[in-house]
């Protein structure tokens, strides 16, 4: 009777789909390692963050983990764009709200903030801060916020710059009368006479102190000294022209490292080839340390440049115009000349960029910088290297 009975039937149904089910075996595996895997799959996607890769090479890492043994990863379910962006939002929320809570730990804070353009053209204002830690002793500098300058506003002036400044330090729970300093790059709109960011946040917090970028009051300095001196600013002109010249063209490049291997007088592999060959460097104003590189090579690489130029004189016009300008003594001199000085600047710059900077330590560098210069000055060391290099590899 009991064989027979209804209960008994489902009892064994029950047993027969526990052993031979595979999908009820998948369903409790997945309930199994659901922790496991949401866990893994974060992991994944702060790596990704960390190490500045695309996110949507996530579904493409959860993939490769299942391929090297994590076999619980099959079990992620959440491969759509749209969670993979709640994952990455919810990375954020979380790393933001440790950030807010050590800020706000501190006695005060620094905002560091700038205003830049963003991959589809919008202005953005990017803000950092800096703290002291009280946990690990260190003043720390972190991302804390970017946001579209024009969302709300048609210009971008120094009160639609205030206004989204006091607005999200508002919505993060931080207090403007906290902050102790602003640092920018000393922009009007920033650090002008009148009505400008600093003075409206010093409104709110008389004690706040605004700061102009040391790095970018250097690179000021030297823009604005080789603007004053025509002929430096035209080899800068130069350099950039040179610059376009090879990097547009794949053919002209390899026309000049030809040219390179062959004054070298070396039987180069593939490989080796990458190691010798030298690219022309890009001159530019709004990078502190171009302008320096682009001297640097094309003071190690003078002569190929020259030949290169002479092969490519018939056929490009550029190439003819730049070859009657740099084919000059006063040109190879005024190389020479930056070849010494602007190395001497960019240590400087360094400086200046580093992480953290001892107050102390300035006055000593520029001191120092000073001396390096009035050195190169009374020692005439271009004069001397030029001498020394028309007697050697420019004497041909």
């Amino acid at each position: 009777n009991h064989v027979t009975t209804q209960q008994h039937k489902d009892a064994i149904e029950a047993e027969m789909l526990g052993r031979v089910s595979v999908f009820h075996k998948e369903v409790q595996e997945r309930k199994l390692v659901k922790d496991d895997v949401i866990w893994k799959a974060f992991m994944a996607a702060y790596w990704l963050v960390k190490e500045e890769v695309p996110n949507r090479k996530f579904s493409s890492l959860v993939n490769l983990f299942t391929v090297l043994g994590f076999d619980e990863m099959k079990h992620f379910q959440y491969s759509v764009q749209g969670s993979i962006r709640e994952i990455f939002l919810a990375l954020g929320g979380s790393l933001l709200d440790n950030l807010l809570e050590k800020v706000k730990q501190a006695y005060c804070f620094v905002l560091l903030t700038d205003e830049v353009t963003d991959v589809s053209v919008l202005e953005m204002l990017i803000t950092f801060v800096q703290f002291f830690d009280n946990k690990t002793g260190n003043i720390e500098t972190s991302f804390l916020f970017i946001e579209d300058v024009l969302k709300n506003s048609t210009s971008a002036n120094a009160e639609t710059i205030f206004t989204v400044l006091t607005t999200q330090l508002n919505k993060l729970g931080l207090k403007v009368e906290d902050c102790s300093s602003l640092v920018s790059d000393g922009a009007a709109v920033m650090t002008g006479q009148r009505s400008e960011v600093a003075s409206r946040l010093k409104e709110v917090n008389p004690h706040l102190i605004s700061l102009h970028c040391m790095c970018h009051k250097l690179a000021l300095a030297c823009t604005d000294t080789s603007a004053q001196i025509e002929y430096i600013k035209n080899v800068e002109l130069w350099l950039r022209q040179l610059w376009k010249l090879f990097d547009n063209s794949p053919k002209r490049t390899a026309i000049y490292l030809k040219v390179q291997m062959g004054l070298k007088s070396l039987v180069l592999s593939d490989k080796n080839k990458k190691v010798v060959a030298k690219k022309i460097k890009k001159a530019c104003q709004t990078r502190w340390l171009s302008f320096d590189a682009a001297t640097r090579s094309i003071h190690d690489d003078f002569v190929a440049v020259l030949q290169t130029l002479r092969q490519l004189k018939d056929t490009d016009a550029v190439a003819a115009g730049l070859l009657s300008k740099i084919a000059s003594s006063k040109f190879i001199g005024t190389i020479y000349i930056l070849r010494e000085v602007l190395p001497v600047l960019s240590s400087l710059s360094k400086n200046f960029q580093r992480g953290h900077v001892n107050f102390s330590h300035i006055q000593p560098s520029v001191n120092y910088t000073i001396h390096k210069l009035t050195e190169i000055a009374e020692s005439k060391s271009p004069l001397v290297a030029v001498k020394r290099d028309l007697e050697g590899r420019l004497s041909t």
